[in-house]
């Protein structure tokens, strides 16, 4: 199954064999000791080593998970060319998307969290297949042109982060965007609860999503 697709991820429910979370404060263990078939990675406290960001990475990740990482860029993220899914929360170094194009043609969702320094620039912008981009907490944006360049993404959330010139028509003019979350501020042209009604009555209401349940839980994942 395609558990990265989820919003909020089940890791209960990934098999053992391709899930691997480390805390590296707390455990003694190299990334070279986890097994290549890991397909489900999540790291606190990494470290870059001296040949590079992610160079002893299992190259088969579909999903990585950094929190309080000390990376700058993405250079040698292209050594994983199977990843869909990129989560980084606390990274407060990451201050260029340098080298983000190595995975131009796979990653469909990247999460950034609390990276201040972090901007969109343009190997970001070449992530064609990009179906979900939020950037939470992060560097102030000029304005929202740049989402032009992404023909798959739905959701566009820049919770925390300013859009400096305030026009947010760009959201409702993008041809498939359907979800936006972010703060209300008095220089933006819509309020987040007229822009997500507005984007809701998109497309004809298409549905856009599907709700995923289990006992008194529930997630969702956006259609393809």
């Amino acid at each position: 199954m395609d558990y990265w697709r989820y919003n909020t991820m089940w890791f209960e429910d990934i098999p053992e064999n391709f899930y691997v979370h480390i805390n590296f404060q707390n455990e003694k263990v190299t990334l070279q000791q986890i097994s290549q078939d890991t397909e489900y990675l999540v790291l606190w406290h990494h470290k870059k080593s001296k040949l590079g960001n992610f160079s002893d990475f299992p190259k088969g990740l579909r999903y990585l998970e950094l929190n309080w990482s000390n990376i700058h860029d993405f250079n040698g993220i292209e050594k994983l060319s199977d990843l869909k899914r990129l989560d980084l929360h606390y990274c407060t170094k990451l201050s260029s998307d340098g080298g983000g194009s190595g995975l131009s043609d796979t990653l469909e969702i990247l999460n950034v969290n609390q990276s201040k320094k972090f901007v969109p620039g343009e190997d970001l912008m070449s992530l064609k297949n990009l179906r979900v981009l939020r950037l939470y907490s992060c560097g102030s944006i000029d304005d929202l042109s740049f989402v032009n360049h992404f023909p798959k993404l739905i959701e566009f959330s820049p919770y925390g982060t300013n859009i400096l010139d305030g026009n947010l028509q760009p959201l409702l003019d993008h041809p498939t965007i359907r979800v936006s979350g972010f703060n209300n501020k008095r220089h933006y042209n819509y309020s987040y609860e007229k822009l997500k009604s507005l984007l809701e009555e998109k497309n004809g209401n298409k549905e856009y999503k599907s709700i995923i349940e289990k006992g008194k839980y529930a997630t969702f994942k956006f259609i393809d």
